[in-house]
């Protein structure tokens, strides 16, 4: 394999895409609690009497940042609804020479792995991480959904594992994210002890599986209390 593409999961929102995804819930219920506050003082009628057609104009104003925000990755190719997303939308080109860089606001940039260090996850959650270089500066900030394409505790490579999966012989793992996904790598003669990536995985699956038995424990004892009660 010469060369390894990296793209997120989810289509990159913009400033203003992840402000309309904070707003859609508050605006939802503000409008519908509003307007049935509003609406009869303005002379439509309240309950059963209000006219079909205000009531899904109504909803349908309500959900409509919701529904943007959910169609986002299809609707951000429109010429009209570009606003939503990042552009160029963020992604990431490695071969054995170095790696290529597209970020929004600056387009491509490639470094050399001669002048890579490392990629340092970011010191605060949704912060930005950072390519280090050799000489210890910042060689490029690099966003949230690009270090980990698919975000969450599932398992799911990274753009650190891409990277050490290609050059092994140069870079190591060192660092996990909450959920234990490996997220930053570093020069492999600076790293002591290697991430290791199928205990972190063995780790999350025992987590992931005591968390279902508890729900599934606490579902069957309401189910038997609920039962016992009426019986």
């Amino acid at each position: 394999m010469d060369t390894v593409i990296v793209r997120p999961a989810r289509a990159a929102l913009s400033t203003a895409g992840r402000r309309l995804q904070l707003l859609a819930v508050p605006w939802a219920f503000g409008l519908l609690l509003g307007g049935e506050a509003v609406l009869p003082s303005l002379g439509v009628a309240a309950g059963p009497d209000r006219p079909l057609w205000v009531r899904f104009l109504l909803v349908a104003i309500a959900i409509a940042p919701a529904a943007v925000w959910i169609g986002h990755a299809w609707l951000g190719r429109i010429p009209s609804f570009r606003w939503l997303l990042e552009w160029p939308q963020p992604a990431a080109r490695i071969d054995r020479d170095g790696i290529e860089l597209v970020l929004a606001g600056e387009g491509a940039r490639r470094f050399d792995w001669d002048i890579v260090a490392s990629l340092q996850p970011g010191q605060r959650w949704r912060h930005p991480a950072e390519l280090v270089g050799t000489d210890g500066t910042t060689l490029a900030s690099v966003p949230e959904s690009l270090v980990r394409p698919r975000p969450g505790w599932r398992s799911a490579r990274t753009l650190a594992q891409a990277v050490v999966d290609l050059r092994p012989d140069r870079y190591a793992l060192y660092s996990a994210n909450w959920a234990g996904v490996a997220d930053a790598f570093a020069l492999r003669e600076t790293v002591s002890v290697p991430f290791d990536i199928a205990a972190a995985d063995r780790r999350r699956s025992a987590v992931v599986a005591a968390v279902c038995a508890v729900l599934i424990g606490g579902a069957v004892l309401g189910v038997v209390t609920w039962l016992a009660v009426r019986g």
